[in-house]
């Protein structure tokens, strides 16, 4: 299924924007700095470059994972001068990966269902963890264990995943933002 170009770029915007904003900025260079521009873009265009080569049936949780590995890796060695150290973690990395990967699948497209759910303070909070902001996650042991927290919700809420229960209860609640 092919998307207007409008809404890819209004995908990529607002996934971009989620994972970033709010809290710790993740850029150790001024508001007015063009490199911050071409950071954003180049999350963009890995990002559309992963929705083109992303099929869900064909990942498995290893894979998905190495996703969001290579993500803070290549975003940490290619723009190091832009980012505050260390700042582009698997937290950041997962929620820009799976959120993007959301509203492609909710758009129509159920081969870009992500995986895992993408995982914020909210859901943490939903499903009564106190893992503090998701920006400063990077273990990825904690992302599995909080993915198969969110699997246990679902399961107790009669849903087959994460990913299905957390699409169904963010529609469910208010655009407030969670102080991240």
């Amino acid at each position: 299924m092919e998307i207007n170009p409008f809404i890819h770029q209004m995908v990529l915007r607002n996934s971009f924007n989620a994972a970033t904003q709010r809290g710790t900025s993740v850029y150790a260079v001024a508001v007015d700095d063009p490199r911050r521009g071409e950071f954003r873009n180049w999350t963009k265009e890995w990002l559309t470059a992963l929705g083109l080569r992303y099929i869900a049936w064909e990942y498995t949780p290893v894979t998905f994972c190495q996703e969001i590995e290579d993500l803070k890796r290549e975003a940490n060695k290619h723009h190091k001068a832009v980012l505050a150290p260390g700042m582009i973690t698997l937290g950041i990395s997962q929620k820009l990966i799976a959120l993007y990967l959301k509203y492609l699948w909710l758009l129509g497209n159920p081969e870009k269902m992500p995986l895992l759910p993408p995982l914020d303070n909210r859901v943490f909070a939903a499903v009564g963890l106190r893992l503090g902001g998701f920006k400063g996650i990077d273990d990825m042991q904690v992302l599995k264990d909080a993915w198969a927290k969110v699997d246990a919700h679902a399961a107790q809420q009669g849903m087959r995943s994460g990913t299905i229960w957390e699409s169904r209860w963010w529609t469910d609640g208010d655009d407030e933002s969670a102080a991240d």
